[in-house]
């Protein structure tokens, strides 16, 4: 019985030991995980300590961004443990000080749109500010500039209405009423006229090369240089209509808008019908390059070739009886062409399909370049240039001058330009990004 027991649950004396022993290990155990290690225990638990610093952290403007006078400019942020509104100020001495308050009390919300008023400058910087407790300064990571156009007068040599400006990448032409050639030295500055042996109208000029260019017309006239303008040659075509713009790729081949499109590779002695538009007539042709090029003119024509002007296809206008005066891509991709009735379109594209973009009670628009896919310059007949630099969707307006109808715009490629029109009106744009 007593060995029935013992084998059913009665301890020895040798599994009594057994257990305290495993008990002592425990105990030990156990006193080091709740109190501690000695010296010669390696522990690689840190606490962590709840913080409640504030920060703000300024992500844009920075060196990448370009602000324009009169625009909004875009100021984002992020914040941790920042309570209530925040104040933001500028500086144009890269931080050394700030001087310009924009705002005192903005929702920190991480974003803040500001229409630039401040001073010109290229070493610009804001601060972003808790108005409250507990504090918390951030600052621009790096300098952005703030830039504005600024234009001056030329004087030509003669009176006259300019319809189209040009380059042959050495000198700068203006054409225009009575037959007028006026070249603008690039070495001088001084404008010289240049005989052309007609008084009809010019109304485009287009250049090949430094060498090469032709010139067109009222009543059939084409001219054409091989001497970078010193001297115009005359033509024996016998085209009587008017035409109003010209692509030249050599001395000898052309294209030029007349009762459609017509194509000469004699030098102007003959001349093939590309293609009729019939009842449409175009105001302007345009090149982005060897292959691609659009035609835009009245009656919401907007018509594009992929190979160099042999065939062309008519594309959908968003204003369908839009009078179309210019257009203009930066890219190849985005297109933007304006119309006299105040109404810009706008293709992302390439060209295949056309939107229309928000310009509320718009004046007539003449001319337009892009200088960046979001940049676009347009002239007007009131004597105003239209910018913006967000595609479209804000402008501001620069008033020139009074009295002008602004015919023709020409940038160049460091960001400066001309820009001309009636009333022997000819000015000459730049940048300036410091007082």
């Amino acid at each position: 019985m007593l060995s029935k027991l013992k084998n059913e649950g009665c301890e020895t004396p040798t599994q009594a030991k057994q257990q305290g022993l495993i008990l002592a290990v425990l105990f030990i155990c156990s006193g080091l995980f709740l109190f501690g290690c000695d010296k010669t225990c390696e522990c690689n638990y840190t606490p962590t300590e709840p913080t409640n610093e504030a920060v703000i952290e300024v992500t844009s403007p920075d060196s990448t961004v370009v602000a324009w006078l009169g625009h909004p400019l875009r100021f984002a942020w992020t914040s941790e443990n920042v309570l209530g509104s925040v104040k933001i100020y500028y500086s144009r001495n890269d931080g050394d000080t700030w001087p310009f308050t924009i705002t005192e009390n903005a929702y920190n919300e991480g974003e803040y749109f500001w229409t630039v008023d401040a001073p010109l400058t290229r070493s610009g910087r804001i601060r972003v500010q808790s108005a409250g407790e507990p504090p918390a300064v951030g600052e621009s990571p790096s300098s952005f500039v703030i830039q504005t156009y600024v234009w001056a007068p030329e004087v030509p040599s003669r009176d006259f209405t300019v319809n189209v400006l040009a380059s042959n990448g050495v000198d700068l032409f203006a054409v225009g009423s009575g037959g007028t050639i006026n070249q603008r030295s690039s070495q001088t500055g001084e404008w010289v006229i240049q005989n052309c042996a007609t008084t009809r109208p010019l109304n485009d000029i287009h250049f090949a090369d430094s060498l090469v260019g032709w010139v067109c017309g009222g009543s059939g006239v084409l001219r054409r240089t091989v001497d970078g303008g010193q001297t115009w040659l005359t033509t024996s075509s016998q085209i009587s209509f008017e035409i109003r713009a010209i692509h030249c790729y050599d001395s000898l081949t052309a294209i030029a808008a007349v009762a459609g499109l017509r194509r000469t590779s004699d030098a102007g002695e003959s001349w093939d019908q590309v293609v009729e538009f019939v009842g449409e007539t175009i105001n302007r042709l345009y090149f982005y390059d060897s292959m691609h090029a659009f035609a835009v003119g009245e009656d919401g024509l907007i018509a594009k070739s992929v190979d160099g002007g042999l065939t062309w296809e008519i594309k959908t206008s968003p204003f369908e009886a839009a009078t179309y005066k210019d257009i203009h891509s930066p890219d190849g991709l985005t297109y933007y062409a304006v119309a006299s009735e105040g109404q810009i379109a706008k293709s992302d594209d390439g060209g295949e399909t056309w939107h229309p973009l928000n310009l509320l009670h718009a004046p007539v628009l003449s001319s337009i370049r892009s200088m960046a896919p979001l940049e676009i310059l347009v002239t007007t007949a009131d004597s105003r240039l239209l910018h913006s630099v967000d595609g479209g969707d804000t402008w501001v307006y620069y008033s020139v001058d009074e009295g002008h109808y602004f015919n023709t715009l020409l940038m160049e490629t460091d960001g400066s330009g001309w820009f001309a029109g009636t009333g022997n009106a000819v000015f000459h744009l730049d940048i300036e990004d410091s007082e």
